[in-house]
């Protein structure tokens, strides 16, 4: 019998509404659920004799570190029994995870209402090992289970529960709080997991959409109990259906009257759209570019817009007073130094709030790490990829230009904002690789959140999305 089930998570500046959203469910059929945070809390001492259910939801880049966790606390901690659940996006779109020591059980997919019922099975001493969506590892081989169907009514999902991570002062008094209206997107973007999340789910709607009296509620509820200054909706495609939008943001004008932040894509949205968002209370909103390389962004990342839309729209977020953030993606396979200071000055031109930058990193599971790896710059070891975009290119490039990629990342949003220095920074990133840059380029991102995009205080001065 299991004492307790506990979520271990490691440093979620950004609230990770996936995992809340999971703890609610549990809760919900009374559940004992902890979280405990490994950046700040010490799980040898938390995980004492008792036996307890460890739940892990890994990116690509973190899996090697919680899957080494996960076995020292198992094998070297040597007190009680511990079973450990991964989910998350490594192990949905590369299973072969289960292999790894330590680990007893995967979830591939959506786990909203799957989780609950093997945690109950589990608890009630049944076996197990026949539910949906899981993997499971057992002496004799590995038992790889369908995937459980998506949840279609999002509205019977309970709100995404935050009081375990408000527990740390600093999530709960941040005054941007999370939320999404939907699941799944429209696009297949060539670098991102959508295209085998659809066929994960083959035959099945995956994108979903909460009522907007649903999320009208879960604002309230949230405004109602913790600090609250802006909202940032994470959904990858906020404004794309008209009726849903209109209906929302009167609701929105009407009960909750606070600044909130969306994503957007140029190619469905208009001046009608972005004057409704910014008459209802928006504030900033996002956009991507990526690259000004036509040829890359239509046919490599499937991204099928013009650099006359990005400029368009930028026009009219200043025209109407919108802040925005565009973001772009250096290092892509096929790139040249060219085409990257042909993003920069498409950029320039757009005039952003902030100009993000990301280095791209090869996911497994997508089709342009497919591809990037059938030409041959990057290896089939998944172990390399970084646990954040901001670092260095992994890709086999020639070492001057991974130390241009990598460096002139680093300044990309100053050049943006200044463009008078880049002749300095053509300079200065011949200099190797350093922590110095890194530190510049957060230093320099956090100040532009914290003073423009946002504008909103807090004690500690970071604010980071």
């Amino acid at each position: 019998m299991f004492d307790k089930i506990y979520f271990l998570i490691n440093n979620p500046v950004i609230e990770p509404l996936g995992v809340m959203q999971l703890i609610a469910s549990l809760k919900k059929e009374g559940h004992d659920i902890g979280i405990i945070r490994v950046d700040k809390e010490d799980p040898f001492a938390i995980l004492n004799e008792d036996n307890f259910i460890l739940l892990y939801s890994v990116i690509t880049g973190s899996h090697k570190y919680f899957a080494n966790l996960n076995y020292r606390l198992k094998y070297l901690h040597g007190k009680g029994r511990l079973f450990s659940i991964f989910g998350g996006p490594h192990p949905t779109y590369f299973p072969q995870y289960i292999n790894e020591q330590g680990i007893d059980a995967i979830c591939r997919g959506e786990a909203d209402e799957s989780l609950p019922y093997l945690i109950n099975q589990i608890k009630k001493g049944y076996y197990y090992d026949n539910s949906k969506s899981f993997w499971f590892k057992l002496d004799d081989g590995i038992i790889k289970n369908e995937t459980y169907p998506l949840c279609q009514d999002l509205d019977k999902l309970p709100f995404a529960d935050r009081e375990l991570l408000y527990q740390n002062k600093s999530n709960r008094d941040n005054p941007i709080k999370n939320f999404m209206a939907s699941l799944g997107c429209l696009y297949n973007c060539s670098y991102c997991f959508n295209c085998s999340f659809k066929q994960l789910y083959k035959g099945q709607k995956t994108l979903r959409w909460h009522s907007p009296e649903y999320l009208i509620d879960e604002i309230l509820q949230v405004k109602k109990k913790y600090p609250l200054k802006l909202i940032f909706f994470q959904d990858d495609m906020f404004a794309f259906k008209p009726a849903w939008l209109n209906n929302f943001l009167s609701l929105y004008s009407q009960k909750i009257n606070l600044p909130f932040h969306c994503q957007l894509r140029v190619e469905s949205i208009n001046k009608d759209t972005l004057q409704s968002l910014q008459q209802a209370g928006c504030s900033s909103v996002t956009f991507a570019i990526e690259t000004a390389n036509s040829f890359i962004r239509q046919k490599l990342l499937r991204r099928n817009m013009t650099n006359e839309q990005m400029v368009t729209t930028a026009k009219l977020c200043h025209k109407i007073g919108l802040k925005f953030r565009t973001e772009n993606m250096i290092g892509l396979p096929g790139e040249t130094k060219k085409d990257i200071y042909e993003t920069l000055k498409l950029n320039i031109k757009c005039k952003p709030t902030l100009g993000w930058c990301s280095i791209y990193q090869p996911y497994p599971g997508t089709d342009l790490s497919r591809y990037t790896s059938s030409i041959g710059l990057i290896d089939k070891d998944i172990d390399q990829i970084k646990d954040n975009f901001f670092e260095s290119t992994v890709l086999k490039f020639p070492k001057k230009h991974r130390r241009f990629i990598n460096n002139i990342q680093k300044f990309f949003s100053t050049i943006v904002r200044y463009p008078w220095v880049l002749p300095i920074i053509k300079i200065i990133i011949k200099i190797p690789e350093n922590r110095f840059f890194y530190r510049f380029s957060n230093w320099h991102r956090q100040k532009s959140y914290n003073k423009k995009l946002y504008s909103i205080k807090r004690r500690n001065n970071d604010i980071r999305i």
